[in-house]
């Protein structure tokens, strides 16, 4: 083949190459506008993303409308229900705990123990100072008392076993009286001895806050956790007593003064009070004694009462009678006594007194008319007939036998 030849085929090539390759340039021009046409498909994408938030926008007005509508319907609803109160209260008057707590105070060996245990009924005591079980076998020893040991497990030995008992012995009395005291079904419930259970609750106090038996407090607000352990102890006292809970403790002096040589002396002994006792007491009773030929006597002054069972200032023996002495007799509670004197009031003119010493202004009581008060004579033919007839009685002053004093003491002891 000559060169002319092989020319003439390519140029033949050449010539229908480029019919075949322009839809490759079309297909390559085009690749290009695709890049330069995006910001172009951008446009409708906007439109679209536009459109769909003016969409949006109406309803959200509605959704909002209607939140506010529903919340609105919501709160007309819950207008009584912020008015309501969370808890449901009993606004009836007091009842009345219907029992007393009784504090017996005064100097060792007056009878303190003594007294405590001669009220009537089951008494189940927790003797905080090993004392109380020779007083019951001595003067008692048929009486249905039990006496239970409230310091088993206190030890003062050392300044660890003093903290460590002191936790323990409280958690047994609160056991003592949970599971056992309750069982017994004690009319009433003594704690004697109070000075020790005090500071068996502070010793417990500083066990639990990782403090020395001596060592300062800081924070004055632990001293409260003290006051919590009594509270609690007489809590569940007088939830398993029936009538009453009787403490007893020694006297301390309160307020002073300076006497004519200016020496500083004490005024006062009252009871030494311990947590929750002076805030919770009804009656307080002081016992003291009077030493003489014949013996020793055992007195009982009621200082103060808050019960008619006991009069208030009331000073009795009780030696050999023992709490009784002190009891007011009530034959008839809750009814009026009935009146003696009449209701009118009548003149009264003392016999040695005669004419020329009497006063000449002297006046009837108040609503009569003045009478002068010539002779008795006279003032009974004044007076009207029903007062004439009225003659006032003179009850002699008499003491509550002892078949009262017992009888009266069943009302509540």
């Amino acid at each position: 083949m000559s060169e002319k030849d092989i020319l003439d085929e390519l140029f033949e090539e050449i010539s229908e190459h480029p019919v075949e390759e322009h839809p490759e340039e079309e297909h390559s021009v085009e690749e290009y506008p695709v890049e330069e046409e995006h910001p172009t498909e951008e446009t409708p994408i906007e439109e679209h993303v536009e459109e769909e938030l003016a969409e949006s926008r109406p309803t959200e007005k509605r959704e909002e409308a209607t939140t506010s509508s529903v919340l609105a319907k919501e709160l007309e609803v819950k207008e009584p229900e912020v008015k309501k109160k969370k808890h449901s209260f009993d606004l009836s008057p007091e009842k009345g705990q219907g029992k007393i707590v009784i504090t017996i105070y005064g100097n060792k060996g007056e009878g303190k123990t003594g007294l405590a245990l001669s009220f009537d009924g089951k008494i189940s005591v927790i003797s905080f100072d090993h004392k109380t079980l020779p007083v019951k076998e001595l003067l008692y020893p048929d009486r249905d008392i039990i006496v239970y040991d409230g310091v088993r497990y206190y030890d003062e030995s050392s300044d660890d076993a003093w903290l460590e008992s002191s936790a323990k012995s409280l958690e047994y009395i609160y056991t003592l009286l949970e599971e056992q005291i309750s069982k017994d079904e004690p009319d009433w419930i003594v704690l004697d001895g109070m000075e020790t259970f005090y500071n068996m609750a502070e010793m417990a106090m500083r066990y639990y806050n990782n403090l020395r038996p001596y060592e300062g407090i800081q924070n004055r607000n632990i001293w409260k956790q003290r006051r919590m352990f009594m509270r609690q102890v007489h809590n569940l006292a007088m939830k398993y007593a029936k009538k009453g809970v009787i403490y007893t403790t020694y006297t301390t002096l309160k307020g002073r003064i300076v006497d004519a040589e200016g020496n500083l002396i004490d005024a006062k002994e009252v009871p030494r009070w311990y947590g929750v006792m002076e805030q919770e007491t009804d009656v307080t009773i002081r016992v003291d004694t009077i030493d003489s030929d014949e013996g020793k006597t055992f007195i009982a002054i009621v200082e103060n009462s808050k019960v008619p069972f006991f009069k208030t200032g009331d000073r009795k023996d009780v030696t050999f009678v023992g709490i009784k002495a002190l009891l007011q007799p009530l034959h008839e509670p809750l009814k009026p006594i009935p009146a003696i004197a009449p209701l009118m009031p009548v003149a009264r003119t003392p016999a040695t007194q005669t004419p020329a010493t009497q006063s000449p202004s002297a006046k009837m009581p108040a609503m009569q008319t003045p009478v002068p008060l010539t002779s008795p004579s006279t003032v009974q033919s004044k007076l009207p007939v029903s007062v004439k007839e009225q003659k006032p009685e003179v009850m002699p002053e008499s003491k509550p036998t002892k078949e009262e004093i017992e009888e009266s003491s069943d009302i509540f002891f």
